[in-house]
């Protein structure tokens, strides 16, 4: 019905839409923009209050 599974779909099935493409597709764009590091940005982002250091997490509100 929503176009999620590919093949074959039993005949009483009517197909209302390919989200099965879209989902690939927008799974695609979020891994090329993490790739590309222009997400997330500050927009997308919020401020723990942590910071981190060296190899481990510290509070950075001294």
């Amino acid at each position: 019905m929503l176009g999620l599974s590919p093949g074959r779909r039993p005949r009483f099935v009517k197909e209302f839409a390919h989200l099965g493409e879209e989902v690939i597709a927008a799974a695609q764009r979020y891994a090329a923009e993490v790739e590309a590091g222009t997400f997330p940005d500050a927009e997308h982002s919020y401020s723990s209050g942590l910071s981190v250091v060296g190899d481990g997490i510290g509070y950075g509100g001294r």
